[in-house]
This record gives C-alpha cells, sequence and structure tokens, in this order.
C-alpha cells in the first residue's frame, strides 16, 4: 500500500508531467498543413522515394531526396495519409525513378530550408507527368479533421488531469 507521504510526492509530479505533456501536445501543431502559401517547382528525383515506418511511435513516411537540393523531401502527415488509403496513388508514388521530374508543393515558408541543404522539407502537393496525385486542398482538409480530433483528446486529458489534481487536494485538506 502507498503510504501517504509517497502518495504527496508523487501526484504532483505525475500531475506536473501529465499536465506539461498535454499543454505541449496542443501547442505543437506544426505537423499540419493549414493553407499556408505554397511555392511549386519542378524538380529531378535523386533517387526513388522510400517508405519508411517505425512501428514504436507509428510514423510513416515516404523520403526521397532530388539532385538540385541535399534536403530530404517527405511525404508525411496529412500527405501521406492520402497517399497509404489510395493503391494506385500508392504505386504511383513507388514507381517514381531516379532521374523522373516531378511538380513539388511545399510551403512558402520553407524555401528558406532550400537553401540549408540539410533540413526536412514537408511535401504539401505532389503532380506527375501532369496529373496531381497529392492535392493541397485534401491534405488541408484531412490535417484539419486530424488537429481537431487530437485536440479534443488532448483537452479531455487534461480536464481529467485538473478534476484528478482538484479531487487529490481537496482530499488532501480534509484530513489537515
Amino acid at each position: 500500500m502507498i503510504t501517504e507521504k509517497i502518495l504527496k510526492l508523487i501526484v504532483p509530479f505525475l500531475f506536473a508531467i501529465g499536465f506539461g505533456w498535454t499543454l505541449y501536445s496542443i501547442l505543437s501543431y506544426d505537423g499540419y498543413y493549414h493553407g499556408e502559401p505554397l511555392t511549386k517547382f519542378n524538380i529531378i528525383i535523386n533517387e526513388r522515394p522510400k517508405f519508411y515506418y517505425d512501428g514504436n511511435t507509428k510514423i510513416s513516411f515516404y523520403a526521397f531526396t532530388t539532385l538540385k537540393y541535399k534536403n530530404e523531401f517527405r511525404i508525411s502527415n496529412g500527405s501521406n495519409h492520402l497517399v497509404r488509403e489510395n493503391e494506385i496513388m500508392t504505386k504511383e508514388i513507388e514507381n517514381i525513378k531516379s532521374e523522373d521530374t516531378i511538380e513539388l508543393a511545399i510551403l512558402k515558408s520553407d524555401i528558406k530550408k532550400l537553401k540549408k541543404n540539410s533540413e526536412i522539407i514537408k511535401v504539401v502537393g505532389l503532380t506527375i507527368k501532369n496529373k496531381l496525385l497529392i492535392d493541397p486542398e485534401k491534405v488541408k482538409d484531412y490535417d484539419r479533421i486530424n488537429k481537431r480530433e487530437n485536440l479534443f483528446f488532448n483537452y479531455l486529458i487534461l480536464v481529467g488531469l485538473i478534476i484528478f489534481g482538484i479531487r487529490i487536494y481537496t482530499k488532501s485538506r480534509k484530513k489537515i
């Protein structure tokens, strides 16, 4: 059985960690596309896109490089979801070969990253042979829904933590 002294030490610590994690997760949604201005340009692929999947974190994405830039371009988050749920689109992405020319749509704010040649660039739109594969509007719609669900879940956790903290506090005050 946990003694009252240990409980008084552990509960605030766990509450602080949970509260901090929840606030951090609510405030950190950089991976979503919200409809910011995009830049489109044609680029030659250096190597075939590779699919990466981390089973521990359930994160998956396609990554590729280009001849002109050394940055890693990633089809991730909403873009990746659209590709993975459409078998034809998945095959088209996986059939891109070295030295194929594609049109990318990236955030205008990511243009600075291209000059650094080392940062990851999120692909928001992709056109291959004049065929739009990844539509930025669909990415925006998917990300909006996904963000709303995640925010709702995190707010529920936050409210639960606040209620739990208040209950522990009131119980400890009654014993004094």
